[in-house]
């Protein structure tokens, strides 16, 4: 009855180190193949310029580095990229780290950042229910190194005061399938397996020892009391009687 409790208390305790090793972040599995864009990760944001000349800073897989100035989030040190505007920073979205994937071939990774600063109407006025938001298109390029992101759109239409969500195609090896390699994961699961694999060995051996070894034990025992007891003056009597009602019966028939 142990055994059974061990292997379910084994099991318990391995499968949620598991699902938490699989849940690397800037990684993703699609099509049956395997995508890590944390090689975008670097010390510096990538830095460039909106169609009217304002400075864009963007990262991937982090926060960004540079400094904000005036930037009206909740939480500016989690900030995915932004524009410098004339009078402060305007929140592209929060970083995020989960990939999506494109619904038709060749299936490019994407990044998603919502809830940046507010957005602005035609008039200036502020949009409490509308919020900045990027989003970013990762294109497998094995000749562009790490690559820089490419402003593709930005909208509404109006220029950069009104601008409240961006559009970028990024070209990079980093976007191409590659090797999951050794994780954590994979280490939690070899061991998962072997545990189990040395689980059922010990319970197929120790079931073969108890039939086989110990079953052969109690005959071997039992034969050495009969013996025993046929030393015995009474058990030798008690044969002798045996043999002669066995003759009785067999004249009788």
């Amino acid at each position: 009855m142990a055994r059974p409790r061990l292997a379910w208390l084994l099991t318990v305790l391995l499968l949620p180190l598991t699902a938490r090793a699989d849940e690397k972040p800037c990684t993703g599995r699609n099509a049956g193949k395997y995508y890590d864009l944390n090689g975008l990760q670097t010390a510096n944001d990538y830095k460039f310029k909106t169609p009217e000349g304002h400075d864009m800073v963007l990262s991937a897989c982090k926060s960004v580095s540079q400094e904000t100035w005036h930037l009206e989030v909740e939480d500016p040190g989690q900030v995915g990229g932004f524009v410098r505007r004339d009078h402060g920073d305007f929140s592209l979205g929060q970083k995020n780290t989960t990939l999506s994937f494109s619904s038709r071939a060749p299936f490019h990774p994407h990044l998603t950042f919502t809830s940046g600063s507010k957005c602005v109407d035609a008039n200036g006025n502020t949009l409490d229910h509308l919020r900045g938001s990027t989003e970013i298109e990762f294109v497998c390029d094995p000749a562009a190194g790490n690559g820089v992101p490419r402003l593709i759109a930005q909208l509404p239409p109006g220029g950069d005061a009104a601008a409240c969500a961006w559009v970028f195609e990024w070209r990079t090896k980093a976007a191409c399938p590659t090797s999951e390699g050794l994780t954590f994961g994979g280490v939690v699961w070899f061991l998962f397996i072997s545990s189990l694999i040395l689980l059922g060995l010990y319970l197929l051996v120790g079931t073969l020892y108890n039939y086989f070894m110990l079953g052969l034990a109690r005959h071997r025992r039992a034969a050495a009391l009969f013996r025993k007891q046929r030393d015995v003056p009474w058990a030798r009597g008690m044969g002798e009687w045996e043999r002669v009602v066995g003759e009785w019966t067999r004249w009788r028939i």
